[in-house]
Order: C-alpha cells, then structure tokens, then sequence
C-alpha cells in the first residue's frame, strides 16, 4: 500500500501586510489511504507560490529521514466531481505520497531499509570488524 500524508495549509495575513502567507494546520500530516483516482488536483503550475513553498519545506523535512516523496498536488474536487468546500480562499489540502524504493541490506547498520546505500554510517556507531 502506498503512504500520502495529508496536509491542510491555512492563509493568513500578517499585520500591515498584504502578502498571503501559508501554514500547516495540521503539525504531523494525516495518514491518508484513499483511491487517489477518484480526487481532481490542481495543476502544480497554477498553484499559489506561498502553498508551494509550504509544501516545498515539509517535503525536504520528511526527505531527511533518507525518504523520497512526490509532491501530487492541491485538492479540488473529491469523488464524484464534488468540490471540496473548505478548500475555498483560506485552506488547500496538500498531498505528498511516498516514493516506493528498493530495501537492501544497509552497509552501515546490517538492517534492511530503503534509505541510500551512500550514506555515512549514523553517529556513534561504528561497522563490526571481524574478530570483534
């Protein structure tokens, strides 16, 4: 089964300010399991930079757990073509699904994972050696 995480970014205004800015309103993402079929996204070249820029900044916080996740889009319509009300002016669902990649053996901790076959040993940790 795939892994989405959904994210519901807010707009606000800052005092004095007529820039729209985005936040996230939901800290950790929702763990979402749906048919992704039946949704309609917005296009990604028509979404609004600070939702971008938003999405941009979770996306690499979850990618530095050695992760790969796709950036799917913006809601706007749910199945059967019904338009997702809250999404509205004030809130955009954000859909990142994660990247399926190939588990190995790592050569840095003996245990099988999905993270870069490159990557430095973790902290603290040093590889066995023969004879102990």
């Amino acid at each position: 089964m795939v892994e989405r995480k959904l994210f519901i970014l807010e707009a606000y205004y800052i005092q004095g300010n007529n820039r729209q800015m985005w936040r996230v309103t939901t800290p950790g993402g929702l763990s979402w399991y749906a048919n992704i079929e039946e949704f309609t996204f917005i296009p990604l070249e028509i979404c609004r930079t600070g939702v971008l820029e938003q999405v941009s900044a979770i996306q690499a916080l979850l990618e530095s757990s050695g992760d790969k996740w796709k950036f799917l889009g913006v809601l706007s319509r749910g199945p059967n073509g019904n338009i997702l009300r809250n999404d509205g002016e004030r809130y955009r669902k954000a859909i990142l699904e994660k990247v399926a990649t190939r588990q190995h053996v790592c050569n840095n901790c003996g245990m099988v994972c999905s993270h870069s076959e490159t990557s430095p040993p973790v902290q603290g940790q040093e590889r066995p050696t023969e004879g102990g």
